[in-house]
């Protein structure tokens, strides 16, 4: 769109105040096309999120129940595992030092009925 309004101080105010109108209106319309712009912007953004939520639904039930109860997992990392009498730092070392103790933490115990 092309706008042009000149504005010469030798004209009559009349005409200045016209042309003043003039950008305002302009200014207005303006104003209302970026808002219509912003709109179909933010409801595109809605509807990928919906698209997406209805995807997650029907092939990866998991990530939408996750989304749903805002679960987040987060990877750990061991640098070091320190002992009494030692540091690991060596990375298989320390993911097998690891699964023995979790072996260890999960293993069946077997219940006592005589007590």
């Amino acid at each position: 769109m092309e706008i042009r309004v000149n504005l010469d101080e030798n004209e009559m105010a009349e005409i200045t105040q016209e042309k003043i109108e003039t950008i305002q209106e302009y200014q207005k319309m303006i104003y209302k096309v970026r808002k219509l712009e912003n709109k179909v912007i933010h409801r595109q953004k809605i509807e990928n999120y919906i698209k997406r939520r209805y995807n997650n639904f029907a092939s990866n039930t998991k990530k939408m129940v996750d989304s749903i109860l805002q679960r987040n997992k987060e990877p750990i990392e061991f640098r070091n595992i320190k002992k009494v009498n030692q540091i690991i730092t060596e990375p298989t070392e320390i993911k097998n030092k690891i699964k023995k103790h979790f072996e260890k933490w999960t293993k069946h115990n077997s219940v006592n009925m005589e007590e």
